[in-house]
């Protein structure tokens, strides 16, 4: 998704991409484009974009926080092709919030921790929530952002 620059498409593929208007739309899209990866990037990216749109009213680092969850549900999606929800984040944000469930998150164990090392695997570690703590280093603690700097460096 982040590694997808609007300039390895043609004219004619962003305005595809750019049609599309829910998540369902790219996840046909993806599937009728599988063996185009670039493509099938850009539909995922549209997909997290679609999603975001609920969540105008919030501040940037509030919606940050749902961009990597979007992107983690897009991630678990292509590893298991079907729509997954990520429960444990969701149940966390519902509980502490947008910022008190990314604290939690990043301050605990590395080996703990499926959803990093899964966005960094699909090449996404600016898509993970230690990558929002690093630029919102405002919001959290001297911890988590010593934990955040540490998985990124690594």
């Amino acid at each position: 998704m982040e590694s997808l620059n609007s300039s390895d498409l043609s004219q004619k593929e962003l305005l595809a991409v750019a049609r599309l208007k829910t998540v369902e739309e790219c996840d046909q899209f993806a599937a009728n484009l599988a063996s185009n990866t670039k493509l099938v990037q850009a539909a995922t990216k549209r997909s997290v974009e679609i999603q975001l749109l609920s969540h105008t009213n919030v501040n940037q680092v509030v919606r940050d926080v749902w961009e990597v969850l979007y992107a983690y549900e897009e991630v678990l999606f292509i590893k298991h092709g079907k729509r997954l929800k990520a429960n444990y984040t969701r149940r966390a944000i519902a509980k502490h919030g947008e910022i008190g469930a990314v604290e939690r998150i990043v301050c605990q164990r590395s080996d703990d921790d499926d959803g990093f090392a899964r966005l960094v695997a699909a090449g996404l570690p600016g898509k993970t929530f230690e990558a929002v703590v690093v630029k919102y280093p405002e919001h959290f603690s001297e911890q988590a952002i010593a934990q955040a700097l540490g998985k990124l460096i690594a």
